[in-house]
């Protein structure tokens, strides 16, 4: 269980939690900003060992951020798919992931690694991408397409 399921335990207790409902909107504000700067600053580390001179992997990255950006600018971009697939497309994250993996498939399919694909390509990667993956599906289920990342 370890410290994810301490933490847990802890927001049931009422005293603890009335605590953390008082915490500023400005602390919180900047505790946000300090975890998405090194969420942002992991991924630029990630990118820079991707080899940027390969065309496939900067197109790879354009589309993936570009449509990210574009279900998170325009939500309602996919509010005609059936809700299995809303759970996949209502969050940008997911939408421009699974963008990443479905372009990095089509193009570095059967290539070695030294052409430098964007996302993982070992069996034990790729098998931990596709667990994580299908973990937050299962959860978004769970919640009714109502839990955020």
């Amino acid at each position: 269980m370890g410290e994810r399921g301490a933490a847990t335990n802890v927001g049931f207790v009422p005293k603890i939690a009335a605590v953390a409902t008082i915490i500023p909107a400005p602390v919180l504000g900047g505790a946000m900003l300090a975890m998405f700067g090194m969420v942002i600053a992991y991924g630029v580390k990630m990118l820079s060992q991707v080899d940027l001179t390969v065309q496939e992997n900067l197109l790879i990255i354009a589309c993936s951020i570009g449509v990210g950006l574009g279900v998170t600018a325009v939500p309602d971009l996919f509010a005609e798919l059936p809700v299995g697939l809303r759970i996949l497309t209502d969050s940008g994250i997911v939408t421009g992931s699974m963008t990443a993996i479905l372009l990095n498939a089509v193009f570095h399919l059967g290539k070695s690694r030294k052409s430098a694909s964007c996302l993982p390509t070992s069996a034990w990667e790729t098998k931990m991408v596709f667990l994580l993956a299908c973990r937050f599906i299962e959860k978004r289920v769970e919640d009714g397409g109502r839990a955020m990342i």
